[in-house]
């Protein structure tokens, strides 16, 4: 696989693009994303200057690792455009059970306070937790990337057994377990719409990795 050239101006390009084609009730979402989706492309970029020089074996580790990355961000962004949707469609307040904001300020909350960082704003918590949004994602592709690598069966269901995997012990049972937020005021639709989310997530990480396989 050749590595994916990537460039910050690209990303300005398509936000633009992009942007123009969203509703107003999308905005705010989308601004938030880019000085995030920026800082990752440059890190990329960063990391296959590095893998290039190095030995086959570091520059096909260095390639696994973007392509899982790459991957994993694609599908925290499909993610991200689900909540959007379902928030625009059902409203904030019966928002996707551990991915609404209460979930998100009250979870980097817990974490400031447990860092001893003390108290946190809303609109703070709210942005670190974007960006923790698409770490996650990014996370879980490498590790997905590498554990395709040792056993195939991984990727069953075109990605979606791994998004199934991040829905219940990454998000449904750490979130309730936790009491970053409660479940039991959460209907019903809003925990299949986390499992939908999830299910999503995985088959976008999936199909990105294949496209980012063959390119």
């Amino acid at each position: 696989m050749e590595a994916v050239e990537l460039d910050a101006d690209v990303v300005d390009q398509e936000y633009s693009s992009v942007r123009a084609t969203r509703q107003p009730s999308n905005m705010a979402i989308l601004d938030k994303e880019r000085p995030t989706l920026q800082c990752i492309v440059r890190w990329t970029n960063l990391l296959q200057l590095h893998g290039r020089r190095g030995s086959p074996l570091a520059v096909s580790i260095t390639k696994r690792f973007i392509t899982g990355a790459m991957a994993g961000l694609a599908g925290a962004l499909g993610m991200q455009w689900f909540r959007s949707a379902w928030n625009a469609n059902h409203g904030p307040e019966s928002g996707v059970f551990g991915l609404d904001r209460e979930a998100d300020v009250n979870s980097i909350r817990v974490l400031s306070q447990m860092l001893g960082r003390g108290a946190m704003d809303d609109e703070m918590a709210e942005r670190i937790a974007l960006a923790a949004h698409y770490v996650y994602g990014a996370a879980a592709g490498v590790a997905y990337a590498f554990a395709l690598k040792r056993e195939p069966r991984v990727s069953t269901g075109f990605g979606t057994a791994l998004g199934m995997f991040v829905w219940l012990f990454g998000d449904e049972i750490p979130i309730a377990a936790s009491g970053v937020s409660n479940p039991r005021t959460k209907t019903g639709a809003s925990h299949l719409a986390a499992l939908v989310a999830h299910a999503l997530f995985g088959a976008t990480t999936e199909a990105t990795r294949r496209l980012l396989e063959r390119a």
